[in-house]
């Protein structure tokens, strides 16, 4: 049966083919191709997961970025009777995500600095975007959020470092929300397109740019690839370091606390990111 047939688009699209996207998970994803009015058309269905969110704020941003010199997606379609419903047209290119991963086909190993310079630069210009927006959805996660619960000793000493070392966000800028290496796209060297709007608004700087840092056990792991990122930020913006320093602690023990029930190995390995950054191994 054809996963979106429950979803009740308009009869103007007719869609040959359906695939899950295995990146959703704050939503629920389609790869679609097939036709719109007649026109041959390859889009991103979105399928909001959760009661308490809203596709409707990125929809409204992509409308607000037109014309602000970023390549983002059309907005299609966005409705729903039960749930959110936003339908985006694909755009050209691959995740930054293909070309820095040595594990993934498209590694390109002489140009994965630069590739990640650009993507550092490429956040600090939505950092200098002058839109006057709401508070983004996931300010919660600006302080801990179930962490204390965890038993684990190191749990316990990066919840004692994160309460001693709290910072308040002293500059609100308008932020991605997600930018990470699933949400950029290139296409012969530069950025073609920037996706997954749903979060963004109003928010703290450092943490944005704490999420866009992270390390993974197969890359983003080394000083070089850190610091070809945070490169490309400064040539546009500034930060500052000791709000940053805390945003990656506090966003590492947030990943380690989702991923505790999952991958023991990886939590590890996200634990050690966080107590060494904290000065704590």
């Amino acid at each position: 049966m054809n996963p979106i047939a429950r979803l009740d688009l308009p009869a103007a699209f007719k869609f040959d083919s359906v695939e899950k996207n295995t990146f959703g998970v704050t939503n629920d994803v389609y790869f679609a191709k097939g036709a719109l009015d007649g026109r041959a058309v390859s889009a991103y269905i979105k399928v909001n997961k959760d009661p308490q969110l809203s596709l409707s704020n990125e929809r409204e941003i992509l409308g607000a970025l037109a014309g602000k010199g970023f390549s983002v997606p059309a907005v299609l379609w966005y409705g729903g009777k039960q749930k959110d419903v936003l339908v985006v047209e694909a755009m050209p290119g691959r995740m930054i995500w293909d070309y820095i991963d040595p594990r993934r086909s498209h590694y390109d190993a002489p140009k994965a600095i630069s590739y990640l310079h650009v993507y550092g630069e490429c956040l600090a210009r939505i950092h200098g975007l002058l839109l006057t927006w709401p508070p983004q959805i996931r300010s919660r996660l600006h302080g801990l959020i179930w962490e204390e619960n965890v038993a684990d000793k190191r749990f316990k000493r990066l919840v004692s470092w994160v309460k001693s070392n709290a910072r308040v966000p002293s500059e609100k800028v308008f932020v991605h929300g997600d930018f990470n290496t699933a949400s950029v796209l290139f296409d012969q060297d530069s950025i073609s397109g920037i996706l997954d709007w749903e979060f963004a608004g109003t928010g703290w700087r450092e943490y944005d740019l704490a999420w866009a840092l992270r390390a993974r056990k197969a890359f983003l792991n080394t000083p070089a690839e850190r610091e070809a990122i945070l490169n490309g930020y400064r040539a546009h913006a500034r930060y500052d370091e000791t709000a940053l320093r805390f945003c990656e602690v506090l966003n590492y023990l947030h990943f380690a606390h989702w991923n505790n029930d999952r991958d023991s190995t990886d939590t590890s390995f996200i634990l050690d990111r966080a107590m060494c950054m904290a000065g704590l191994s």
